[in-house]
C-alpha cells in the first residue's frame, strides 16, 4: 500500500510564494523598527544635556602658608611692667610675657573716645553737636584740680562741640572733659562706664575692666595687649586718628597747649595716648607710621608701668619697640599671573585654570600667609571662551583681604557626537 504524504510537512518543506513574502516582510519591518529605535535612542542621547563643567581647584604651586603668630623675636623689650607690639595690617602681635591687669591711667581715654564716637559718630571735618558746660562740670574741674588731676579750665554755660571736647580730652588728657563726655553720652558716668566694659568684652579684651572714664581711678585696669586691641579699632576711626595725631590743641579758655602724649608729630609717630598716675606709673600707647615696599604700615606699641621717670621716656621706649618690628615686615608674592590653580573638566577633556593676576601681601618675615580657593563660578558651561572666570583665589592676612579671579586657559569644547551617543 502506498505511503501517504504529510501535508503539513510538505507545506513546511515547500512554502508557497505568498508565505515567503510574508516572512520577508515581517523581517524587514523588524529591522526597520530596531533601526528606528536605535536611531531614536541615539537622537535622545545626543540631545540630552551635556551636563555641568566640573572645576577642580588645588593648592599645588601656590604659596600655601600659615599665620603662625609670634614669628619674629623682639631683640630688646622695654624696662617696664609689661609691653606689647602689634601690626594689625599683617595680623601680627606679641607681648613681653604673661600679662596680668594693671592700672592704665589716661590710656583709658582711648576707650572713652571710641565709645563716644560709636554712639555719636563724626564725619571728617564735622564738629558735632554743641555741649553746654554745667555747674556740675565746673565742680568736677575744681575737684580734679584739688586732686592734681590733668584737666582744662571750663566755665558754666560754655559751649564746646563734641570735636573740641574730644580734642581736649585726648590731646591735653583732660579728666574733667572725659567725665563730662561720659555724662553727655550715657546720662550718668556709671552708665557710661558700664558701656565701656561691654565694649571691652565685645572686643575680646578679657583682662580689662574700667572703673571710670578718665583712668584716674586705679581700678581701671588692663594689659598691654588688650590696649592694643582697642587702639587698633580706634585708629581705624578717621576722626579719632586725626585728633590723636595733633601735637597741640587750642583750648578756648587757655590758648594753644601741647599734647601730653610724647613724640606726636615727630619720628613718624601719629598718636595714640599716654598716661601717668602714682599707681600706674608712666604708660604709653603709640602708633608709628612706616612704609614697606611703598605700602603704608602702622605699628602699635604699648608700654605699661615703665621703669622710667616720666611719660616722655615711656614714649621713647614704645617708639623703639615699634621701630624694631618694621624691618621684619616684607612684601610676599603669594601667586603669579598665569600660575596654575586647577582644571576645568568636561567628559575627560581638561582645560587648565590659572590665576588672572599676581597677588602680593605684606607679612612678617618667615611668617606664613594663608590662601584659600573659593567656590567655583556657577553656570560654567560648554562654549565658554578662554578667560572665563572659573573660581577665586582668596588671601586673608590681618586686615588684608585680596580676592583674584581664576580663569580658563582655553575654550570649553563640547564633546563629539560619538561621545554623546555612547555616553
Amino acid at each position: 500500500m502506498p505511503r501517504r504524504a504529510d501535508p503539513l510537512a510538505a507545506a513546511w518543506r515547500s512554502p508557497g510564494r505568498s508565505d515567503r513574502s510574508t516572512w520577508r516582510a515581517r523581517l524587514g519591518v523588524g529591522v526597520v523598527v530596531i533601526a528606528c529605535l536605535a536611531l531614536g535612542l541615539a537622537a535622545v542621547r545626543y540631545a540630552a544635556p551635556v551636563g555641568p563643567v566640573r572645576v577642580a581647584l588645588g593648592q599645588d604651586g601656590l604659596d600655601q602658608v600659615r599665620a603662625s603668630g609670634a614669628c619674629c623675636a623682639i631683640r630688646s623689650w622695654p624696662a617696664a611692667e609689661q609691653s606689647a607690639v602689634s601690626v594689625p595690617l599683617v595680623g601680627y602681635e606679641q607681648s613681653s610675657g604673661s600679662e596680668t591687669p594693671v592700672p592704665i591711667a589716661s590710656t583709658t581715654k582711648i576707650m572713652t573716645a571710641y565709645v563716644v564716637l560709636h554712639d555719636h559718630p563724626l564725619a571728617p571735618g564735622a564738629s558735632g553737636p554743641l555741649i553746654r558746660i554745667t555747674a556740675t562740670d565746673v565742680s568736677i574741674l575744681n575737684n580734679d584740680d584739688w586732686k592734681d588731676e590733668s584737666s582744662v579750665p571750663v566755665y558754666r554755660g560754655e559751649l564746646l562741640t563734641e570735636y573740641q571736647m574730644l580734642q581736649e580730652m585726648l590731646v591735653r588728657s583732660a579728666n574733667n572733659l572725659a567725665t563730662a563726655l561720659a555724662v553727655w553720652d550715657a546720662g550718668t558716668a556709671t552708665a557710661f562706664v558700664a558701656e565701656m566694659n561691654r565694649e571691652a568684652a565685645a572686643l575680646g579684651m578679657t583682662h580689662t575692666h574700667y572703673a571710670d572714664a578718665s583712668g584716674f581711678d586705679p581700678a581701671s585696669v588692663s594689659t598691654a595687649s588688650d590696649l592694643l586691641v582697642v587702639a587698633a579699632r580706634a585708629m581705624a576711626v578717621p576722626v579719632f586718628a586725626q585728633i590723636v595725631d595733633q601735637p597741640t590743641v587750642d583750648v578756648p579758655t587757655a590758648g594753644i597747649l601741647p599734647s601730653y602724649t610724647p613724640l606726636v608729630g615727630t619720628a613718624g609717630v601719629t598718636g595714640v595716648k599716654s598716661g601717668f598716675t602714682a599707681q600706674a606709673g608712666p604708660c604709653d600707647v603709640l602708633a608709628l607710621q612706616g612704609s614697606v615696599a611703598g605700602r603704608r604700615v602702622t605699628v602699635l606699641a604699648a608700654v605699661l608701668g615703665s621703669k622710667t621717670e616720666d611719660t616722655d621716656l615711656a614714649g621713647g621706649q614704645a617708639l623703639a619697640l615699634a621701630r624694631s618690628v618694621l624691618p621684619d615686615i616684607t612684601l610676599r608674592t603669594v601667586a603669579t599671573r598665569g600660575q596654575r590653580a586647577g582644571v576645568a573638566e568636561l567628559w575627560g577633556e581638561d582645560v587648565p585654570v590659572v590665576v588672572a593676576r599676581s597677588v602680593q601681601v605684606l607679612a612678617m618675615a618667615d611668617e606664613d600667609v594663608v590662601t584659600s580657593l573659593a567656590g567655583t563660578r556657577s553656570g560654567l558651561a560648554v562654549g565658554d571662551r578662554r578667560g572665563t572666570v572659573c573660581g577665586y583665589l582668596r588671601v586673608a592676612l590681618g586686615t588684608q583681604v585680596v580676592s583674584v579671579a581664576l580663569v580658563s586657559t582655553g575654550p570649553i569644547r563640547p564633546p563629539g557626537a560619538w561621545q554623546r551617543i555612547t555616553r
